[in-house]
């Protein structure tokens, strides 16, 4: 009898003798749809990877242990959702009035030690001059800033207008302050150790016009010992 007509009648035998697939190379995967490799590297589409049938489930529970890929897409996915993308509008910001300046807490890069002000100084406002061992990157938005600096040698002053970005390193002594006649804003860049000084001292209620009361510098100096700001005279 012809041996294909032998396995036509003989479907067990056309079964043992069907090619096997091969475990080493991927199967044709579907277009338009994104994969991602796991450890043992198991071809899986991202959307398994969404919240679904693990979400909730305990791995270390007798009656709800997921097998070990299970566990590891779980691991995956709650990594993920650790490392969210954060969106921060300025109207929403949180605000205190420092003194005369009002700093709004525009987010924290995340990983780091950096968080992001903006801070509006009202026309003949700013700061005495002080160091701290946070660096501090400043960059107009708008109207003008005078910066002193207090590095080794004669003292200097740099106006910055809008676009200007002045860079002061950790421990050097400045200042700054708005001489124009217009409100000026910049955006910060410093440490969190710095962003802790200012949620101290910063107050909810609108300060009154004019230079601060003693009360006021009091307060900032007692907040200055506290996170080890210190004032240079």
């Amino acid at each position: 009898m012809p041996l294909s007509l032998l396995l036509f009648r003989a479907p067990a035998l056309r079964t043992l003798l069907r090619p096997r697939p091969s475990f080493t190379r991927s199967t044709p995967r579907p277009p338009g749809r994104r994969y991602e490799t796991t450890a043992a590297s198991t071809v899986v589409p991202l959307a398994r990877l969404s919240p679904g049938p693990l979400a909730g489930c305990s791995t270390g529970s007798p009656k709800t242990r997921l097998p070990r890929q299970s566990q590891h897409l779980l691991a995956r996915r709650t990594d993920t959702m650790i490392h969210a993308v954060q969106i921060t509008r300025r109207e929403e910001a949180p605000a205190v009035w420092v003194v005369r300046d009002q700093v709004r807490f525009m987010g924290r890069l995340e990983g780091t030690d950096l968080t992001v002000l903006e801070v509006e100084v009202p026309p003949g406002a700013g700061t005495p001059p002080h160091r701290h061992s946070s660096p501090e990157i400043f960059r107009i938005l708008s109207g003008e800033v005078t910066f002193g600096l207090f590095e080794d040698g004669p003292p200097r002053q740099v106006q910055a207008g809008p676009g200007t970005v002045v860079t002061v390193p950790s421990g050097v002594a400045h200042n700054y302050t708005n001489s124009g006649d217009s409100q000026a804003s910049m955006v910060v860049v410093l440490e969190t150790s710095m962003e802790a000084f200012f949620r101290d001292l910063g107050r909810s209620e609108t300060p009154p016009a004019g230079p601060p009361s003693e009360d006021e510098i009091a307060a900032v100096i007692a907040a200055c010992d506290r996170h080890a700001v210190e004032m240079v005279t």
